[in-house]
């Protein structure tokens, strides 16, 4: 090979060894399936899932170790701040635990905030390794953790509004927007809980032998609006959730019915103020349940004002935090070496 033809590929060398050395902490963060396109991006309540999951052994002797190992990775279109949680070991002890690249272990859990948030779209590998105890008999242990995280949603609708005289019937539609990648909002429209609103009903409409609802509102008349919060999520061992804190804001044309409490009503802090004083609460129900499959329903009441406009719309827009919490376990049969045969 000729000298120029050696430099030249000396120096290819030299730019890929550098390219790769300076790119590596992003090739971390890169989703477990490769680099995702805009187009190719499919939204997911799920946020935050466990993926590749393996065990190396579940069946063991004394003092034999196992590695628990898998990927957590962010399906959402926003930084995450996850928590894994080692809380329990069953019996076995810790050898090592292992978070990622540029991740350090905090004792049993794995914490992904600060500078280290989860970014979307991005997976870490955990793996943790344990060590099986001296015994005298067949025994079993089980490995208990848990993944934690806060997050946030919003939705908005749109109430036509009609003043009952000049029109009776809207010609526009009720209509709530819909969740969608959105990396440059502020907040994530999807996630594992989603609001809906249940509004006014102003008619119906028969099609065939089907007759479904129609939503309007007429001027100057209350009319109470419902907000519907559900646990979509489909995680294994996901748990009740936890709402943090909701508001909702409405168009100036829309207001609160005069002498009505509207105590249930995600407006003026009447229902964080409610969550913040059953914060801590253990025992005994709750005035503003967790969140299951069951929804969760709000209710105001309100009154349009769209002066002598023969129709106008109302909007309402609704911000949520809440809490979500997935365990798992695994389960491990230590035999002793007498019965090794």
């Amino acid at each position: 090979m000729a000298k120029g033809q050696m430099t030249i590929l000396a120096l290819v060398v030299v730019i890929i060894g550098a390219v790769i050395y300076f790119a590596w902490p992003m090739l971390q963060n890169l989703p477990a399936g490769g680099v995702l396109n805009v187009g190719d991006i499919q939204t997911n309540n799920n946020i935050v899932t466990l993926e590749s999951y393996s065990a190396s052994s579940v069946k063991m002797y004394p003092d034999e170790q196992t590695t628990v190992s898998f990927l957590i990775q962010n399906n959402g279109d926003h930084p995450t701040e996850p928590v894994v949680n080692f809380y329990d070991l069953g019996g076995m002890r810790k050898m090592e635990l292992s978070c990622g690249f540029g991740t350090m272990s905090q004792d049993t859990k794995c914490s992904f905030d600060g500078d280290n948030k989860l970014m979307p779209f991005a997976a870490k590998r955990i793996s943790l390794t344990l060590q099986a105890p001296d015994i005298a008999s067949l025994t079993t242990f089980k490995l208990s953790y848990s993944v934690s995280y806060s997050y946030s949603g919003t939705r908005s609708a749109v109430i036509p509004v009609v003043d009952g005289i000049t029109r009776t019937k809207p010609l526009g539609k009720f209509s709530e927007s819909k969740s969608s990648y959105s990396p440059d909002t502020n907040m994530p429209s999807y996630g594992p809980v989603q609001l809906s609103y249940k509004p006014p009903v102003g008619g119906t409409m028969k099609i065939g032998s089907q007759v479904t609802n129609e939503y309007w509102g007429v001027n100057n008349q209350p009319f109470r609006l419902e907000l519907s919060l559900a646990h979509v999520g489909t995680v294994e061992g996901s748990q009740p959730v936890r709402l943090r804190s909701i508001s909702l804001t409405a168009s100036n044309n829309l207001v609160a019915t005069p002498g009505v409490s509207n105590s249930f009503c995600p407006i003026n802090n009447n229902v964080n103020d409610r969550l913040k004083a059953e914060k801590d609460l253990v025992v005994g129900p709750r005035s503003v349940p967790d969140i299951t499959s069951k929804p969760t329903t709000l209710s105001c009441q309100f009154i349009p004002n769209i002066g002598n406009a023969p129709e106008s719309n109302v909007e309402v827009k609704t911000v949520f935090e809440y809490d979500y919490i997935f365990q798992r376990s695994e389960t491990f049969t230590v035999q002793p070496f007498e019965q090794k045969r």
